[in-house]
């Protein structure tokens, strides 16, 4: 750990932000003051402190006004930069898997919030776990996919009964307060917000995440209807880990009960039709995926439409109908050609490669993964690469390579941020596939 004073730590700042100015916006004040658990005044002072030793200048640019370094800044920040950089994370700190340094963590980060609250951590000792930030950084990236379903919802213009307000009300009577999401909530912080929720969910952490929903719930007033399904819709997801899938099949019915909006109550009987599925209720699942699908076509929902098509794709290969899951994942990938849904695109095309390689088309099968891999590696998609690899594991069995699938196999159990059950099925996918080849199988026992 390098001591690195309130005044270096701000001329760390500006000085690396600057020097990545052509994709990383400069920090504000306010946010310099979130970081540091200090007043605006307390930044104030320390600017006009480092002004007046000749540290710092104002700077004017697109009619913005802002700081630089001035020549003895340039010196001192010459002087720190290696030691910022060479500071190590630790794994009981940072919730990285093995030692490393910053230098090898903060170049994935474009939100210079995330930069300085990075630097500001891990030189200071504090406890911040890195693997999620990163993952919330790429989140909350113009076009990413979760920005991307979120626009879509608010363009729907929804609106939300006095039924649903009550019901709400009562589902956030119980559960403590997240401390990072205080009453001066605002319009723009909610999104943030749910991506962080999301984040949670992904790491196993769905006691956190439901905190989460819950506080921004209590803060109903303050917001659009549209977020407020998100907060449901991600209730439900916690409350069927946390509780069982029995209690969020009754929880999605409920609110199922109180929606009128034709595109929340599509988005709802999804999460339903979801769990029944993984319920293996598979004719009431089809059942409510159908009335989705009908709903859909009258409104421009290209997203929902594009993961329900998937899904029940995905329900008619779990029962052996692959001429229908094929053709499913082809309609989904249609509409996200369409719609320039490239991560959507990348998705289908994942689905449909382990379907060509059974049926011998392994030269298709691995062309359409490899268009994937590079939508994956353009959006900077860790997660949609660790499907990759998993296909690729699947095609490579159909190969008859035996180690390279292996591989291919570790590599998608690298990626830190998915489901256990999603872990747990691959294993056993895996465990088939090498035995119906007469190999041994890589995993036994508890999976």
């Amino acid at each position: 750990m390098v001591n690195v004073g309130t005044n270096d730590l701000m001329i760390f700042s500006i000085g690396y932000l600057r020097g990545r100015q052509k994709e990383v916006m400069p920090i504000n004040k306010k946010q310099f003051a979130e970081v540091l658990d200090v007043s605006g005044e307390t930044i104030n002072r320390n600017l006009a402190t480092m002004r007046k030793v000749g540290m710092i200048v104002k700077v004017k640019k697109d009619g913005v006004l802002g700081h630089a370094l001035a020549e003895k800044g340039r010196e001192r920040y010459r002087e720190i930069h290696s030691r910022m950089m060479d500071m190590d994370l630790k794994p009981d700190l940072h919730s990285v898997s093995n030692l490393c340094r910053l230098e090898d963590v903060i170049e994935y980060l474009r939100d210079p919030y995330h930069i300085v609250l990075l630097a500001y951590s891990v030189s200071r000792g504090k406890k911040l776990d890195v693997v999620d930030l990163i993952r919330l950084d790429r989140a909350r990236r113009p076009g990413s996919k979760e920005n991307e379903i979120i626009n879509e919802l608010l363009r729907t213009k929804g609106s939300v009964g006095q039924s649903m307000n009550e019901l709400i009300e009562d589902l956030t009577l119980v559960g403590k307060k997240d401390p990072g999401i205080g009453d001066d909530l605002d319009y723009d912080s909610v999104p943030n917000a749910l991506i962080t929720a999301e984040m949670r969910i992904r790491r196993g952490r769905d006691l956190d995440a439901r905190r989460i929903y819950q506080t921004l719930l209590r803060n109903r007033a303050k917001l659009d209807p549209a977020y407020w399904i998100f907060c449901i819709i991600g209730l439900i997801r916690c409350t069927k880990v946390l509780e069982g899938q029995e209690s969020a099949l009754e929880l999605a019915d409920r609110f199922l009960e109180t929606v009128e909006d034709p595109a929340y109550k599509a988005m709802l009987k999804k999460i339903k039709a979801d769990i029944l599925q993984d319920m293996k209720r598979f004719k009431e699942s089809e059942e409510t995926y159908n009335s989705i699908i009908k709903t859909l076509k009258r409104i421009n929902m290209p997203h929902l439409n594009m993961m329900v098509l998937n899904n029940v794709g995905v329900l008619h290969f779990r029962q052996g109908r692959e001429d229908k899951a094929v053709d499913c994942w082809k309609k989904a990938r249609t509409i996200a050609v369409k719609n320039d849904l490239k991560w959507a695109e990348a998705i289908s095309n994942v689905n449909l490669s382990d379907t060509y390689a059974k049926e011998g088309n392994l030269k298709t099968a691995k062309e359409i993964l490899r268009k994937s891999k590079k939508i994956f590696e353009k959006i900077d998609d860790q997660e949609g690469m660790s499907e990759y690899n998993f296909n690729m594991a699947l095609v490579t069995v159909e190969y008859g390579n035996r180690e390279l699938a292996l591989d291919y196999f570790k590599r998608c159990e690298d990626f830190p941020l998915q489901y256990r059950e999603k872990r747990v099925e691959r294993r056993e996918v895996i465990n088939e596939r090498f035995e119906k080849k007469g190999w041994e199988k890589p995993f036994n026992g508890k999976l």
